[in-house]
């Protein structure tokens, strides 16, 4: 059972520019810079059109009609250059900060390209500023009227500049509930929160939850659950209609980026309708991309 449509809506660019920046902004452990820095040193990468193109045959491959890529660890001019040389197969979400100057005028730039989806993956967690925290409020209040969707990271980061407790998907109610026509969406699916992320889509219609490797957190839960356990009470919550699939690759594909996603939700015996929404429609829908 293949999806209709595949669109991979959480992948990565990462740059050595997009490296420092972390490195500069958040990094203050000497240890994990060390780890940064040999992690910067594999993505020498020329952001050409042969760049590009060796990305999208790698996706063709495996039938992914579309690759929204985010600037967590690039800048937003490197993701703007990429799209361009693509735009038909490459869309974007950029990553802001809420410390930055001229947040304003930047978020306006961005918001205003037809290229780029909306926000994401957004990282109190990095930034150390909660989503209660007004600044959050006056991005909310400029990307509401772009009518586009904020991507907000969740669950265990295993950085030594992560405060977990802004990794639990519950610190995000208050901005979600006072701003209940704009959309979020909970990277991860909780990623260790998985508690807390079902809780917080029982309680808000306009959060969604993104599924790329959500696995990661099963390690930390007090009783052996398997993968498919898990997106089985995710669906219980959300329904199909508000789960979306993502690889959290990075460049390239170097293995099929969707076929464990498929098995594990084959085990709960979906129906095609299902299959197609979870991999495909609800992204073009959410993210307003065909």
């Amino acid at each position: 059972m293949n999806p209709k449509t595949l669109i991979d809506t959480h992948a990565h660019l990462v740059s050595q520019k997009g490296v420092a920046r972390t490195l500069r902004d958040y990094c203050k452990n000497p240890r994990e810079k060390e780890k940064w820095m040999k992690f910067s040193n594999e993505f020498q990468i020329n952001l050409t059109k042969e760049f590009s193109d060796r990305w999208i045959n790698s996706a063709n491959k495996y039938g992914i009609k579309k690759i929204i890529l985010n600037s967590m660890l690039c800048t937003n001019d490197e993701l703007l250059k990429i799209i361009n040389f693509n735009p038909k197969k490459v869309k974007g979400l950029a990553y802001i900060d809420p410390n930055w100057k001229n947040l304003t005028k930047e978020l306006n730039r961005l918001l205003s390209n037809k290229n780029i989806l909306g926000l994401g993956e957004l990282g109190p967690m990095w930034t150390h500023v909660p989503p209660t925290d007004k600044k959050w409020y006056n991005i909310c209040k400029i990307v509401s009227k772009y009518n586009k969707p904020m991507l907000f990271q969740s669950g265990t980061q295993m950085y030594a500049f992560s405060d977990f407790n802004l990794g639990n998907p519950l610190t995000y109610d208050r901005l979600i509930g006072d701003f209940p026509d704009q959309k979020f969406i909970i990277a991860h699916g909780g990623k260790g929160f998985y508690r807390e992320a079902l809780m917080l889509g029982e309680h808000h219609e306009n959060v969604y939850v993104d599924i790329a490797e959500f696995f990661l957190g099963l390690k930390f839960l007090p009783n052996e659950v398997k993968p498919h356990e898990i997106l089985k009470r995710i669906l219980r919550i959300y329904g199909y209609e508000r789960v979306i699939w993502g690889s959290d690759s990075i460049f390239p594909y170097s293995k099929n980026p969707v076929r464990y996603y498929i098995d594990q939700f084959k085990k709960l015996g979906l129906k095609q309708n299902e299959i197609d929404h979870i991999f495909g429609l609800n992204a073009e829908k959410v993210y307003n991309v065909t």
